[in-house]
């Protein structure tokens, strides 16, 4: 005999997957729903059990006509919601593509059918993904080394010219401190202290493999270590000697350019006689921010310090060199 505890659920995984604020039921289509699954009932129950789904806190509406008809009002998600992380996800360039369908699949369940096909249209087809079908597992190592303070060992490999892993370190284990797992740029990235390196370095989640956690005791972070500094002075500038630089920026562009990268912590001087702005920033100077401000073409100028401004003229005329 089928139990009305989960006749009940049964109606609500059927309300959830056929209506929203667009579609609905009658009391007449749940009740051949049932009976389709093996729930003989007829139409006074139902109305009791919505009741006691609407007494448990889910919202199921009632639109009162000759046949009252039903929908889930309230979900854990709205569709603009759900919209932004499917498209975070379509975007995710450290997740492989079966794994990417895989959670949108699942995100889009939380909508009603209609609803799911909607979000499904617009996902993206072309996005770059990567080819490493473990990144759930070594995610899920990294983050129970994080909570446990334990150190990890991995394996970490760049591409050839065939698109084949070529291993660093002769293919040896290497072992790090895990502090942070952090997304940027549509990847992830692991924060920690490099036994090999002696300091805190920045690795590609999608570029580890072999990801154990060891015995080891996690090397404590430094003092002035803060996450949210490191990701906005720091992270992919990797190297460099810690500077204040003066930067002066000739279009809007690039001044919202370098508060993206950089954070509101900056020091802005503008004159409205000028047509520039100069901003100073705290930087890691390295050939990574270098190529950073080359981006900027002459919209950009580095002002100071001199030896930084020097610097980058020599990788400036290096680079004219290669085109005479």
């Amino acid at each position: 005999m089928a139990v009305s505890g989960c006749r009940q659920l049964h109606i609500l995984k059927y309300l959830y997957k056929m209506t929203d604020e667009e579609h609905y039921l009658t009391v007449h289509q749940i009740v051949e729903y049932l009976d389709s699954i093996g729930f003989h009932t007829h139409r006074q129950t139902i109305c009791s059990d919505i009741d006691e789904l609407n007494k448990c806190g889910f919202e199921v509406v009632c639109v009162k006509s000759s046949q009252n008809r039903y929908h889930i009002k309230n979900r854990v998600f709205s569709m603009s919601e759900l919209t932004l992380l499917i498209d975070a996800v379509s975007a995710a360039r450290t997740i492989t593509v079966e794994q990417s369908n895989e959670l949108i699949k699942k995100l889009s369940g939380l909508e009603s059918k209609y609803n799911a096909d909607k979000l499904l249209k617009n996902v993206g087809k072309n996005c770059i993904k990567s080819e490493n079908h473990d990144i759930m597992d070594i995610i899920e190592v990294i983050n129970r080394g994080i909570d446990s303070h334990k150190q990890i060992s991995y394996k970490y490999y760049d591409n050839d010219e065939n698109l084949l892993p070529d291993y660093r370190y002769d293919g040896k284990s290497v072992k790090i401190s895990p502090y942070d797992l952090v997304w940027l740029d549509d990847r992830y990235y692991l924060i920690g202290f490099s036994v090999k390196h002696k300091k805190v370095i920045t690795i590609r989640v999608d570029r580890m493999s072999d990801v154990k956690i060891t015995k080891d005791t996690c090397v404590p972070s430094p003092s002035d270590y803060d996450v949210n500094y490191y990701i906005k002075h720091v992270f992919k500038m990797f190297d460099g000697i810690m500077q204040s630089v003066e930067l002066k920026c000739f279009s809007k562009d690039v001044y919202n350019a370098v508060i993206d990268r950089f954070g509101s912590d900056i020091y802005v001087q503008s004159d409205e006689s000028d047509n520039y702005i100069v901003i100073t920033v705290k930087a890691s100077v390295s050939k990574t921010f270098y190529s950073w401000v080359f981006q900027f073409d002459d919209d950009i100028e580095i002002l100071s310090p001199k030896t930084v401004r020097l610097e980058y003229k020599k990788i400036c005329q290096g680079i004219l060199k290669q085109y005479k």
